[in-house]
């Protein structure tokens, strides 16, 4: 681990110390909004742990903006248990909601590094990765709930 990665490293989970939010690091990487608390995968890279540090950092920082219910309501009725989880609507406002956390994300480094991540390849890479595990998942689940709509796609 390079000392620079190192120091950003630090300054995330100083970060996530100041906002009162658990982490840790663990065999798998999980977050709950809920309980506050992140669990980093201890097996990755330098560069991953930082961008999934800044990643899930980026979902508090969405989650707690006043508009979030007005930007992602079927995400709230799944919350108010009124919505299924896995409705085709559902996965498709976690898909904005997950690139709004990349762009937090991006935006906390710059306010804490005075550094855009967002201009480095393994930020680009693993966003784009990211991206298209979720793009993929939405048209699974499409398909799975209507048929041949996205027949070829992927």
């Amino acid at each position: 681990m390079n000392d620079v990665t190192e120091s950003k490293i630090d300054q995330v989970l100083q970060w996530y110390i100041s906002q009162d939010i658990d982490v840790e690091f663990g065999a798998r990487a999980q977050i709950n909004l809920f309980e506050r608390k992140v669990v980093l995968d201890e097996g990755d890279s330098n560069e991953d742990t930082l961008c999934a540090a800044l990643h899930e950092a980026g979902h508090f920082l969405v989650n707690e903006k006043s508009d979030w219910s007005q930007k992602y309501p079927v995400r709230q009725e799944v919350r108010d248990g009124t919505e299924c989880e896995d409705s085709s609507f559902s996965a498709l406002e976690l898909l904005h909601e997950e690139m709004e956390a990349w762009e937090e994300g991006r935006k906390l480094a710059v306010e804490l590094f005075d550094w855009d991540v967002g201009q480095e390849d393994y930020w680009i890479q693993r966003k784009a990765n990211a991206v298209m595990s979720y793009v993929r998942f939405l048209v699974k689940q499409t398909n799975d709930e209507f048929p041949g709509i996205f027949t070829g796609v992927l």
